[in-house]
């Protein structure tokens, strides 16, 4: 079975930089990697991937981070045959075995994730650590192989998140199977740059009927929204479009993450974002709107 893992990044080479670093020296199975530069001009990331020998594409204008999930699936998922592909956060550092942990279980589950470590935790389970972190949790270095110290207890225990009412941070640390993408398709280019994408993500495969699990061995540590929390320009983008992004998440489903009360989309009819018109599927296999639904989000912020 064939093993890929993706990544996106926008710029924050420090933590792509820590976040491969991390990939390679703790998996042990054999995988291949592709990569997505969403920020343009971006030469650091593209000397990293490099550095690598690792595959990736460069979006030459900002695309949205679902729109770059969407090439790595259909590169990874189509062109490449992938079996299993597994999503990892460009700030996001796996303890060792964890990607193996995930892979464990793609046989019988098609979502499986990992559970997360934050800078709270970390901070207070591993002494001294408090000192890497500054105000508003800005990282302060250009390494952390502290996190490794912190020592999970390995169990075998799981969680049924399939009756979970909120499934988020599908993108941190997630496996998805072949049945997943087969059945559920892509990412909805909607949630543009990002924000709740994940949400109705996992919303679509439960109500689809997708086996979805969390595994407490599997866990990762993450610095949590690096781009909008270091760079400013991304914080006021993210200001402008996140209560959009809620809005639109409200409309498809009839309510916030939660309170869903839809279990198709735009409660079955079909709904007209400004001439296009999206059909109330729970299934994405169609990227032909794609670059349209982009540019008229991103007209927005022009406007």
């Amino acid at each position: 079975m064939k093993l890929c893992v993706g990544m996106v990044t926008y710029g924050q080479y420090k933590y792509s930089r820590m976040a491969m670093k991390y990939l390679y020296q703790n998996t042990k199975e054999k995988f291949y990697f592709f990569g997505i530069i969403g920020k343009p001009n971006d030469l650091d990331n593209k000397l990293l991937f490099k550095a690598y020998n690792a595959d990736y594409i460069e979006h030459g204008e900002n695309k949205g981070f679902p729109y770059s999930l969407n090439d790595i699936y259909e590169h990874l998922f189509i062109n490449k045959q992938c079996d299993n592909v597994v999503i990892i956060g460009n700030d996001v550092l796996v303890y060792p075995n964890v990607i193996d942990y995930l892979l464990e279980y793609s046989d019988n589950y098609d979502y499986v994730s990992g559970q997360e470590i934050d800078i709270d935790f970390i901070k207070k389970n591993v002494k001294g650590t408090n000192k890497k972190f500054g105000y508003g949790k800005k990282f302060i270095g250009d390494d952390f192989p502290e996190f490794m110290e912190y020592k999970s207890p390995i169990t075998e225990r799981t969680y049924d998140i399939t009756k979970y009412k909120i499934i988020g941070d599908t993108h941190n640390m997630t496996l998805f199977t072949k049945r997943w993408f087969g059945t559920v398709g892509y990412v909805d280019v909607n949630f543009y740059p990002a924000y709740f994408e994940d949400n109705d993500y996992a919303r679509r495969g439960q109500l689809l009927g997708m086996k979805m699990v969390q595994l407490q061995k599997a866990k990762y540590f993450h610095f949590w929204s690096r781009t909008i929390k270091e760079d400013e320009e991304k914080r006021r983008e993210n200001d402008f479009y996140f209560p959009k992004n809620e809005k639109y998440y409200i409309t498809k489903w009839g309510g916030k993450p939660g309170e869903e009360r839809y279990t198709t989309p735009y409660n079955g009819r079909y709904y007209p974002l400004g001439n296009i018109l999206l059909p109330p599927s729970l299934s994405l296999h169609d990227r032909s709107k794609e670059d349209r639904i982009v540019s008229y989000w991103k007209s927005l912020w022009n406007s």
